[in-house]
């Protein structure tokens, strides 16, 4: 009778013991942890195009809509002020009062302070205090920008000057900012503007 032989015991561990310890087995597992750094390393590059992309197109987008006012408006008052004119007035324009929360361009323009006059009131004002349509504007006079529609009133300020071939100079406040003296057409604000005239203004 052929003889059987028994192995021991702990046979199928000391198997398992020795499979384990293989230099090829001791590859597989190190492997894991490189993919996982691989795939760490390349989600970060992506995250890094996305926000550089992103951020680019907020610049600019901010430079066409003028966005760039909310963007900067934790910078100093003297370096906001410098970026607003930068991106509303490109031809430059001239500082006449410091910033004012508490009057807007419309309490200026028709009562010379606070009034709390609001965009909705100022054709029931043009109307009220007889004003009228003027094409060739004078020191005194009145300017009204409307939106590119003709619909709604989104600024008012006053002649300051007058000169030759149409040159003309307005001043005007910019919401919770300052007066500035600048040229009539404006980055930001729709060249649908016109000229009006009071009638004590023309009585004169």
């Amino acid at each position: 009778m052929q003889g059987i032989s028994v192995g021991s015991p702990n046979q199928g561990q000391d198997q398992f013991a020795g499979a384990a310890t293989r230099p090829e087995n001791f590859a597989n597992d190190r492997r894991l942890p490189r993919n996982v750094k691989r795939a760490t390393w390349l989600t970060t590059c992506i995250g890094v195009v996305c926000v550089l992309i992103f951020g680019g197109a907020c610049l600019w987008a901010g430079r066409v809509w003028g966005w760039n006012e909310w963007v900067w408006g934790a910078l100093p008052t003297q370096d906001f002020e410098m970026v607003f004119r930068q991106n509303h007035f490109p031809d430059g324009a001239i500082v006449s009062a410091p910033p004012d929360p508490s009057y807007v361009c419309h309490d200026w323009t028709f009562f010379g302070g606070v009034h709390n006059a609001r965009a909705e009131d100022v054709e029931e004002i043009l109307d009220g205090f007889g004003y009228v349509a003027v094409y060739e504007p004078q020191v005194g006079d009145v300017i009204v920008y409307r939106d590119a529609a003709g619909t709604s009133i989104v600024h008012s300020g006053l002649v300051k000057a007058v000169g030759e071939k149409g040159f003309v100079l307005i001043e005007s406040k910019w919401g919770d900012r300052g007066r500035y003296i600048h040229l009539p057409a404006v980055n930001g604000l729709s060249l649908n503007y016109g000229y009006y005239r009071s009638a004590a203004h023309i009585a004169q």
